[in-house]
């Protein structure tokens, strides 16, 4: 029996572009801090081998809640327009299930599965270019409206 634990807490993320008042992206995301940046995510991983060559995981992959960069007090993010949804993202998990199968020293069958329960992605809007604050999708790192990563 196994368990690994892989998780980041992110403290700062700032950024002094030289134009505008520093900013801090921790616990947002959007148009000017771009993908999500929530303070805690980690990936944690349980895994059972046996001496029959049969192994089973499961893994955990959260993902802390995060607002949009637009809502935040900060003059250098802020936006009048802010359009639903996905103006806030609530915690994400999800779970992922690997069995392995080894057969005698040089061959390894892995089968997985990643998001078991099929939990969709929170959707965020790509907003309108006009607005100033409303494009908490923009192209690139936002891709169908979520963000894949």
């Amino acid at each position: 029996l196994s368990a690994s634990l892989v998780a980041t807490r992110l403290k700062d993320y700032k950024v002094d572009n030289g134009l505008t008042p520093v900013y801090n992206c921790v616990g947002l995301f959007g148009s000017t801090c771009g993908v999500p940046a929530p303070k805690w995510r980690h990936k944690l991983r349980t895994t059972l081998q046996t001496p029959e060559g049969i192994g089973l995981s499961l893994q955990w992959r959260y993902f802390g809640k995060v607002k949009a960069d637009s809502l935040s007090d900060n003059p250098s993010l802020s936006g009048p327009f802010v359009f639903d949804p996905g103006s806030r993202i609530k915690a994400q998990s999800y779970f992922d299930l690997a069995t392995t199968f080894t057969f005698g020293d040089n061959y390894n069958f892995r089968l997985g599965v990643n998001n078991i329960f099929d939990k969709a992605p929170p959707l965020v809007t790509s907003g309108n270019a006009a607005r100033p604050g409303s494009n908490l999708c923009p192209t690139g790192p936002c891709n169908g409206n979520t963000y894949p990563a």
